[in-house]
């Protein structure tokens, strides 16, 4: 049963009702069984939950979902913000803010281990080592959780705080297709208006458009625990059910979707070493946790990245940036260490 955004609400009210979440912090399951919302409306509030936030549902915690919740409605969450012509301009753009500033932006080196001490921290590559009186560490949860970075001495306060976090998972993917077939379908003529489809008996459960801007693509989203579905699969294999999934849901032959597409792009966060996951979302317990990852150690070592916002962001790019304007006053403002 395909939905293009109706009948939400029913997912959405439970959730809105997590900004006034009081008591012990509980899992997102246990809440539902405190609130005895009816199996038969389970399934969408899990996806929905399990999806947006890459988690899972038994796991992650119910007030944090509240302080989410809380923040996406102080910054108009429910909209929709894209940036034409590709994310890749906001690095570009970080990037050439930086030299502009006489900084140096080196890639293409991994980093293998940070070895620091009061004062001085050096970070060693697959190439050659970089030396400074302070770091700022935005590994990845998945990666620092992981151990993919070696940091001696382990800075023990931090790691226990991350162990509140965990890495969700994500299986996302685009079609490119020849023509938006899905445009002129009747008798829905919204469809050529369609920004989200949600089919929650399918997979993937989430599809969506660059609408408004014209395009002949739609991107597959698959979250939490349904994301092991797709494990392991290449792009040929996910364009071969996601064509088939598409038919089912536009009432389609199979060969004509397939027929029309050009290609499949596809990436496996999970399996990536320099990620080991899509983004980080909290614990049952963990919620000051990200707050405890912000302590700098030692005046040396500073962590950043989405997984130490404390504003309720977690999982977004804004969270990221803003972990890094806080790293960044940190360190201004404290002196500069000696030995």
């Amino acid at each position: 049963m395909s939905d293009c955004g109706g009948g939400m609400d029913e997912v959405f009210e439970p959730l809105e009702r997590l900004e006034d979440f009081e008591g012990p912090d509980i899992s997102f399951a246990e809440y539902l069984d405190r609130e005895k919302v009816p199996a038969e409306e389970r399934g969408r509030m899990i996806g929905y939950v399990e999806g947006f936030n890459a988690a899972d549902h038994r796991d992650v915690s119910a007030a944090s979902l509240g302080a989410q919740q809380k923040a996406e409605d102080a910054s108009e969450g429910d909209r929709i913000f894209r940036l034409r012509g590709g994310y890749d301009q906001l690095p570009a753009y970080l990037a050439k803010r930086i030299a502009e500033y006489g900084g140096t932006v080196i890639t293409g080196r991994a980093a293998k281990e940070i070895r620091w001490k009061i004062g001085r921290a050096e970070i060693i590559t697959d190439s050659g080592s970089f030396v400074a009186a302070r770091a700022v560490v935005t590994l990845p949860l998945g990666v620092l959780q992981g151990g993919g970075v070696a940091i001696s001495p382990a800075p023990d306060t931090v790691m226990e705080a991350a162990g509140g976090l965990r890495m969700g998972q994500v299986r996302r993917f685009t079609l490119l297709f020849r023509e938006r077939f899905w445009g002129g379908l009747e008798p829905h003529p919204a469809l050529s208006e369609m920004s989200f489809l949600f089919s929650f008996s399918e997979m993937p459960p989430v599809w969506w458009t660059p609408h408004p801007e014209a395009s002949n693509s739609i991107t597959g989203w698959v979250g939490g625990r349904r994301s092991q579905a797709l494990e392991g699969m290449d792009a040929e294999e996910i364009s071969r059910r996601a064509c088939a999934t598409l038919g089912r849901i536009f009432g389609l032959e199979t060969d004509y979707v397939s027929n029309l597409l050009m290609g499949c792009y596809t990436h496996d966060w999970r399996h990536d070493a320099f990620t080991g996951g899509a983004y980080s979302y909290v614990a049952t317990g963990g919620l000051d946790a990200s707050r405890h990852m912000t302590e700098p150690v030692a005046g040396t070592l500073y962590f950043a990245g989405e997984h130490t916002d404390i504003t309720g962001h977690w999982g977004t790019v804004h969270a990221a940036m803003r972990s890094g304007l806080r790293a960044a006053a940190q360190i201004l403002a404290h002196p500069k260490l000696k030995d």
